[in-house]
């Protein structure tokens, strides 16, 4: 299934972000902060239950009457994608199924009428855009984009930092098989800025189970070096440092009110539902 129908297949869902916005048709949304960077309309009166922080207190001590601010609350939303091409996506399918969930994802949330931006650690960024001709490019260099080299954890997520300029939705599409720490700060850093993100941890099968047998020589898919070891032996202890580095990932971003989703072979579509449930 090519990269633009597996995306249709999506293009009916509607995304709705959990901590930043409520959904609605037609790609508009409202702020769950009534007042955030929103424009004042009118008065009303104090109802229980309001918040105290948008009475009108200088209204009060001209009346002596409670009355709250109300706001035009919709917002647009722009949602970030960053895609990590570097050569540790090139085992077996990962890429392939990086590419699949970036797809479906941006043509999702463009059929909400939202902006999309793609930035790739190879260099690639596309800026928030609704417009026809930058999403059919989006998934050009989609399409035609094969994984390689290495990347700058600290330098890239830094500098995908600087590409955020509004309050939004940020997605990570990676193995994140690099130091977790750079992660830690990005997302403690996003969560700080108000933007809310979620991570799809791309693995293969084989990363995650080590089916390997005997003596064995492992290449790097980045560096190029070779290891040679008896997989039966280095097999415990490589699944306790897997499961290690998933569970500490998990736990930076459940604590920066983010949210990880594992995707791993063909298991695109299942993955993508979890998004959905998850932070609908």
């Amino acid at each position: 299934m090519d990269i633009s129908s597996f995306a249709q297949k999506y293009g009916s869902l509607f995304i709705k972000s959990k901590f930043l916005v409520d959904g609605l048709y037609q790609g508009r949304h409202r702020s769950i902060t009534p007042g955030y960077s929103v424009e004042f309309t009118e008065h009303r009166p104090y109802e229980a239950g309001d918040d105290l922080r948008f009475v009108d207190w200088k209204v009060y001590a001209r009346t002596d009457r409670f009355m709250v601010k109300k706001f035009t609350e919709e917002t647009e939303m722009d949602v970030y994608v960053f895609l990590d091409t570097s050569g540790s996506m090139g085992f077996e399918k990962k890429f392939h199924n990086a590419i699949l969930t970036t797809g479906a994802l941006i043509y999702l949330f463009h059929t909400q009428k939202d902006r999309v931006s793609l930035y790739s650690t190879s260099g690639y960024f596309m800026p928030p855009t609704r417009k026809r001709d930058d999403i059919r490019e989006i998934f050009r260099y989609l399409e035609h984009i094969t994984p390689f080299g290495t990347f700058n954890p600290k330098e890239c997520f830094s500098d995908f930092s600087l590409r955020i300029k509004k309050r939004g939705f940020v997605i990570l599409v990676s193995d994140f098989l690099y130091d977790v720490s750079y992660i830690e700060q990005f997302l403690r850093f996003m969560q700080k800025k108000h933007r809310q993100v979620v991570g799809f941890m791309i693995l293969s099968s084989k990363e995650e189970t080590f089916p390997f047998k005997g003596g064995a020589i492992f290449k790097g898919m980045e560096e190029k070096e070779k290891i040679e070891l008896n997989a039966d032996i280095e097999r415990r202890r490589y699944l306790k440092a897997l499961k290690e580095h998933k569970k500490t990932l998990s736990h930076y971003f459940k604590t920066n009110g983010g949210h990880l989703i594992f995707i791993n072979d063909d298991r695109v579509e299942e993955g993508l539902s979890r998004f959905i449930g998850g932070v609908a």
